[in-house]
């Protein structure tokens, strides 16, 4: 039986402006692909800027108290005992730096005396970058690393600073943006 030919109803040759048109358009699509591939691109850089004078804010008003950091925060805060019991822990409400980066779990936590233990808080938004925290907080030392139980394990870096220290931490899930700071008088003790 001799083999039928099924002809197609395209054009059997191609033109100049079809090559250019299809040529163009996988150049579209592999520049996608590679785009949608890569991490999000940051374009407010103001958000980074007042989420170091936010921290900055704190690094001046050290040691921390209620009215200090209520002040640096620029929010109020309320009391509930220490699940510990060996003192009080004071939380603001989270609030938007921007439309891009807010900030939650405001936590400062005072001994029986009403003394500065340390203060932390969770950054939610656009990636801060390791590489970012480095250049504005100086060299940091690594104080605790994922053992790979889950994918939020997290790393800790300490930035010392003569008042005490930032603690820096980033989740395993997206290792490269910061997920909290925590700030601390204790300059050779950990968290």
């Amino acid at each position: 039986m001799p083999r039928r030919v099924i002809e197609s109803t395209t054009e059997k040759h191609m033109t100049p402006a079809t090559v250019t048109s299809l040529v163009a358009t996988v150049l579209l699509i592999a520049v996608s692909a590679a785009n949608a591939t890569e991490q999000p691109k940051d374009v407010d850089s103001a958000s980074r800027v007042k989420l170091w004078a936010l921290l900055d804010s704190m690094d001046q008003k050290m040691p921390l108290t209620k009215a200090s950091f209520e002040n640096a925060l620029g929010v109020s805060t309320f009391e509930k005992p220490s699940q510990d019991g060996n003192g009080v822990v004071l939380r603001g409400e989270p609030f938007e730096l921007s439309n891009d980066l807010g900030v939650s779990g405001l936590n400062l936590w005072l001994d029986r005396s009403g003394r500065f233990q340390y203060a932390g808080l969770t950054v939610h938004g656009i990636c801060i970058r390791y590489k970012e925290v480095k250049e504005k907080y100086g060299p940091l030392i690594i104080v605790d690393t994922p053992k790979g139980h889950t994918p939020f394990d997290d790393t800790l870096v300490q930035s010392k600073q003569p008042w005490g220290s930032y603690y820096f931490v980033f989740l395993d899930i997206a290792a490269d943006c910061l997920h909290k700071v925590t700030v601390s008088p204790r300059k050779e003790e950990g968290i």
